[in-house]
């Protein structure tokens, strides 16, 4: 059957064999050895409920002029976890904000940028009317002359009927 024992110096349990109760044992955490008394075991099967210390035997051990030994802290292993899921979740931010960012882009009316682009498409739009204005206007022209040109030709015509008429009579 197992015994746990701890180690003095650092109170790791360790869990060893009963045959080897009264030999000297290596501590992996902190790497001393030692050997485990009477005290130190412990059975690993059920173990009883510690007895609360008495007030008197709290008060001794506050007031003892001995200097308790600090406890040795395990260092605690680099946060991965935690950190990935910071570093997810500010991306999740930053792609839901300059998504939304994005879609206020483009659903502003107001913005400026927009405005002087929006200046400029007005100002492309007059000059392409301008000139389409200016070509009616030349069209329009060239069709008055061409219907006076022919209303001449016609004019002409009629003169000539009414002199040849004249000449036959």
């Amino acid at each position: 059957m197992a015994i746990a024992v701890f180690c003095p110096k650092c109170e790791t349990r360790i869990e060893i064999t009963k045959d080897l109760a009264d030999q000297p044992v290596h501590c992996g955490r902190c790497g001393s050895t030692f050997v485990p008394g009477a005290a130190d075991a412990l059975d690993v099967g059920i173990q009883a409920k510690p007895t609360p210390a008495s007030p008197a035997n709290k008060l001794a051990s506050i007031l003892s002029p001995e200097p308790s030994q600090p406890r040795a802290t395990a260092r605690s292993p680099f946060p991965a976890v935690p950190l990935l899921v910071c570093v997810v979740g500010m991306l999740f931010f930053l792609l839901v904000g300059s998504g939304g960012f994005n879609v206020w882009l483009l659903m502003n009316p107001n913005d400026p940028w927009r405005r002087q682009v929006n200046v400029e498409q007005a100002n492309q739009r007059a000059a392409a009317a301008e000139a389409r204005a200016q070509a009616e206007a030349a069209a329009a022209r060239a069709a008055e002359a061409e219907t006076l040109r022919v209303r001449k030709q016609m004019q002409d015509q009629v003169d000539d009927l009414k002199q040849a008429i004249n000449a036959a009579k």
